[in-house]
């Protein structure tokens, strides 16, 4: 699950280096402060933290903030490795990793495609 998360952070950074060389990053592009969410169970261990970012100029911290907290206090369907998350922003697509007891504590959601996102954010257990 660790390597999940690494992925996961990799693909995050990513959506920074693939954004148009005539888009230049905002302000809106950051680390946000860690959240307190859901508690999750994974790899042995238990926690409610979580550690996040907003890349491009769709959301800010503020806003992103709704979201998140969503997806890590809903349980995810499936049993894939990692699956769609349903109930997202319009127009973005969302994945997660599940934890022991199904709830979402890795995952993002971003607009355009995996090779080119433009837009988005991401989070992962703390």
């Amino acid at each position: 699950m660790r390597k999940l998360a690494t992925l996961l952070i990799i693909a995050a950074a990513a959506m920074l280096l693939l954004a148009p060389a005539g888009a230049p990053a905002t302000k809106e592009s950051k680390v946000c402060p860690t959240l307190t969410g859901h508690a999750w169970h994974a790899d042995g261990k238990t926690g409610n933290k979580y550690r996040w970012e907003v890349i491009g100029r769709a959301f800010t911290c503020g806003n992103a903030k709704h979201w998140v907290l969503g997806f890590v206090g809903t349980r995810a369907r499936g049993t894939a490795a990692q699956v769609p998350l349903h109930g997202g922003p319009a127009g973005y697509h969302c994945f997660g990793s599940r934890d022991a007891k199904g709830y979402a504590y890795v995952g993002l959601c971003y607009k355009g495609t995996r090779a080119f996102p433009k837009n988005g954010f991401a989070w992962f257990s703390a």
